[in-house]
């Protein structure tokens, strides 16, 4: 099931894009019960709007889509419409960022819940003590973002820089050591 609304459009998301798709398989959740389900273009609109969200986080690749998700509560007639925001991603190595992976961790046990100290999740964050705005200041995302839409750390000199402001603020405002040495110059030389 397709909606024609703008076969002249220049977005190919808003000429007639597909809202439902048959299905004539099992299912893995509701087996054969259901042959139609609608398409996540659609429904992750009317959804944010049923369940009350004001705005809609997603990454760059669905900076496209925005229009149809316009589309779609605006023709819903909704009182509150969500609107939908894209954002960069950003890219730490050696570290568990991705929520389905941190589900697996909290699941198993691995960890003790989204708020473990050892996740970078905010709930780990603001339990380790970090402010909001040193969490901002650390992430420092450019204005300018490349066309893959992926943003990396800076330098590793300026990520210890960061790191000692970082944990400077925090420390200052819960009264609690570092974990860390923090390098200080010395001004004794060396013989």
């Amino acid at each position: 099931l397709r909606a024609k609304i703008d076969m002249a459009s220049s977005n190919m998301k808003m000429r007639d894009p597909v809202l439902y798709r048959v299905a004539r398989m099992e299912h893995h959740n509701t087996g054969d019960k259901w042959r139609i389900y609608p398409m996540y273009d659609f429904a992750h609109p009317i959804e944010d709007a049923v369940e009350g969200v004001s705005h809609s986080l997603c990454t760059l690749e669905f900076e496209d889509h925005r229009p149809l998700y316009d589309w779609v509560v605006r023709e819903c007639g909704f009182d509150h419409p969500p609107k939908q925001i894209e954002f960069a991603k950003l890219y730490l190595t050696n570290v568990v960022t991705g929520k389905r992976y941190i589900k697996k961790l909290v699941e198993d046990g691995i960890v003790d819940g989204w708020d473990d100290p050892r996740l970078v999740s905010i709930a780990a964050l603001r339990r380790r003590g970090f402010t909001p705005e040193s969490i901002r200041m650390f992430i420092d995302i450019p204005e300018s973002v490349p066309p893959t839409g992926r943003t990396h750390m800076p330098s590793p000199s300026e990520s210890i820089l960061r790191r000692n402001h970082t944990w400077h603020q925090n420390s200052q405002r819960h009264k609690i050591p570092s974990p860390y040495p923090i390098p200080r110059k010395s001004s004794a030389r060396p013989p």
